[in-house]
């Protein structure tokens, strides 16, 4: 039963109901006709009797008592719901007048045995002696003969049962396609609540007919709405957010290379200077110091170089994407030489807010840097293109064929900050494992609105 729909549920106990309704009415109706009958029969053996005392009165008046006693048979017809037999005295005979004739009675269906048995009632023999001038010349016996009745019975039940098996019939389809009426609102509601449970706040259910199930629809549209409402105010803060701190490393790489980067420069001119200097006073302490300061110097300069590259490649914004991503592939290769690349970058990537650029560089930077240092892959497989079905969408696949990601793997820092700024643009990213082994990472980078990437500066 629990795993009945509801509509099921409400169909069987209402057809239960029915069915025990029916049943206990055919009771009722079965008791009711076995007591009609009953009375029936008792009444037509009165009849019986009263006819039978009339002919015997009748006959008595010119005949003698042998006459009256060898015409009964002949003179008495049987009555239709009684059985007369006539029982002589000195033969024993037993003689059975002639049913009386029927006029034109329409024949009916025999009842089965089964019927006659329920309805039959229990009847007693009524017998009159033949008594004349103090001799017994035997006796009338009078039984009831409730078959014709009982016919009758079958055939009213009959119709009965077919009208009330045609309404209980009818009456359970009506139940059913009022209940499906009723009840099909629900599907759609269930569907849409399923959209919304996957992070479609756009689901609405509309207009509901059934009064029952119109304020639940009106309160989850309403609930859709504000959450579709948030769910928008949320992304536009991301997105201005990723904005605002893209803005931020253009500024500070822009420090970097423009404050920072001169100073390095000029102190490692100034060491230099004082190197040749104390070589030629012939001052190799000092020398050997200026030395290993422009040493650390060009460490700096080296960091300072690879910090500018993770705050803001500088040929982003600069050159066409496709241009930016083979230049970052070809430095990776330099980084695998042997492993078997596959790259398809796009030249139809052109030009895209710097949000979504980096967005995109950092993805593919990440998943070819996990691949070559975790996965022990012999193959890397890189693909971006824009995205077919949304223009201003770019779709970006890596795979491998490395051992994959196992269950308990964690996410780290590298792939936590691919799925914020993908998150912050309402983008998607998916990373599994192939089902030929290796993992596969898809993501899908929608375009930054112009207005919010000027906006957000």
């Amino acid at each position: 039963m629990a795993r009945l729909t509801l509509a099921t549920r409400l169909v069987a106990v209402v057809a239960l109901i029915g069915g025990v309704v029916m049943l206990v009415a055919g009771l009722i109706l079965v008791d009711n006709a076995r007591q009609a009958i009953a009375v029936e029969m008792a009444a037509n053996q009165t009849l019986a009797r009263d006819y039978v005392l009339t002919t015997i009165g009748s006959l008595r008046r010119d005949n003698s008592a042998e006459a009256v006693v060898e015409r009964l048979p002949q003179t008495l017809f049987q009555p239709r719901h009684a059985r007369i037999t006539v029982i002589e005295a000195a033969s024993g005979a037993t003689r059975i007048p002639e049913v009386a004739p029927q006029a034109d009675e329409e024949d009916e269906d025999e009842a089965p045995a089964w019927f006659h048995a329920l309805l039959r009632p229990e009847t007693q023999e009524l017998t009159l002696p033949l008594q004349f001038d103090g001799r017994d010349y035997g006796h009338v016996a009078i039984d009831s003969e409730p078959s014709d009745e009982i016919n009758e019975v079958w055939q009213d039940f009959r119709v009965l049962g077919l009208i009330g098996g045609t309404s209980y019939v009818l009456m359970i389809l009506a139940v059913y396609l009022v209940v499906r009426w009723t009840l099909r609102p629900l599907a759609h509601m269930t569907e849409e609540v399923a959209r919304m449970e996957g992070g479609d706040y756009g689901a609405r259910i509309g207009t509901v007919r059934v009064p029952d199930l119109a304020p639940l629809a009106r309160q989850f549209d309403a609930l859709g709405a504000a959450l579709q409402a948030t769910s928008q105010e949320k992304r536009r803060l991301n997105q201005k957010l990723v904005a605002v701190q893209d803005e931020e490393r253009k500024a500070i790489a822009r420090e970097l290379h423009d404050e920072l980067g001169p100073c390095l420069f000029g102190l490692k001119v100034e060491g230099r200077s004082i190197a040749d200097m104390a070589r030629k006073n012939q001052q190799g302490d000092i020398a050997e110091s200026a030395a290993a300061m422009m040493e650390i110097i060009s460490q700096i300069q080296d960091m300072n170089d690879m910090l500018l590259r993770r705050l803001r490649p500088a040929e982003l914004g600069e050159l066409p994407l496709s241009r930016v991503l083979e230049a970052l592939l070809d430095n990776m290769r330099g980084i695998g030489p042997s492993v078997a690349w596959e790259i398809a970058v796009s030249p139809e990537l052109d030009r895209y807010s710097e949000s979504a650029e980096l967005t995109v560089y950092r993805v593919v930077q990440e998943a070819v840097t996990n691949a070559l240092r975790h996965s022990g892959a012999g193959r890397i497989i890189v693909t971006v293109r824009p995205q077919a079905q949304a223009p201003g969408e770019i779709e970006i696949s890596v795979e491998d064929d490395g051992r994959g990601i196992a269950p308990e793997t964690r996410a780290g820092v590298g792939l936590h900050g691919m799925r914020e700024r993908i998150d912050a643009l309402n983008g998607t990213l998916e990373i599994d494992t192939r089902p030929e082994g290796g993992t596969r990472v898809h993501a899908i980078v929608p375009d930054l609105p112009r207005a919010s990437q000027t906006g957000a500066g």
